[in-house]
């Protein structure tokens, strides 16, 4: 050994006399007299991490793919989750902004009864007289070809209520003439 390197007895004395002031230390300390010298061990505790033993796995780098391949499951049902909230939320935009727009129900003035009231029906929807205003919330806009139009669904809608015969006669009509 070299010139300032103590020999391993003089390290042993040394060690024994240093562990027997910090156990008289920690005794104190907890409240415990020399005769409860046995209830305190004192040794070496490492507080940094334990080397890895022959049996653990490797360590693995860290990184963006280590952590993108860990955790794929969880990220795939987040990402499925989104999708699936957008194609819900692009549905019902779609949906909001169609033709069928709910108003309050028409009363039908039919003249009439049978045929003659189907007819007048009928020319009252294609003269176009739907109020652009009624039943409608003032920011949508809407032309005037699908205000017509749901106006003459709701008529014959009601019409199929009041009178089914008459409103299947009418749908005949509309038949024959686009088949013309």
């Amino acid at each position: 050994a070299g010139q300032n390197e103590p020999s391993p007895e003089a390290l042993k004395q040394f060690i024994a006399e240093q562990t027997d002031q910090i156990k008289e230390k920690a005794l104190r300390a907890i409240g415990l007299t020399k005769a409860d010298e046995a209830k305190v061990a004192i040794g070496w505790y490492y507080d940094t991490a334990v080397a890895a033993s022959a049996d653990a796995p490797p360590a693995k780098a860290a990184g963006i793919v280590t952590m993108l391949t860990d955790n794929a499951k969880p990220v795939g049902l987040g990402l499925l989750a989104v999708v699936s909230l957008g194609v819900m939320l692009m549905m019902m935009r779609k949906a909001a902004s169609g033709v069928t727009i709910a108003g309050p129900e028409p009363s039908l003035s039919m003249v009439g009864g049978g045929a003659g009231g189907v007819q007048s029906l009928a020319d009252e929807a294609a003269a176009g007289d739907a109020d652009e205003a009624d039943g409608y919330s003032p920011g949508m806009e809407v032309d005037a070809e699908t205000l017509r139009t749901q106006k003459m669904v709701e008529k014959v809608g009601g019409m199929v209520k009041q009178n089914p015969e008459a409103a299947a006669n009418l749908v005949r009509r509309w038949i024959t003439k686009k088949t013309k």
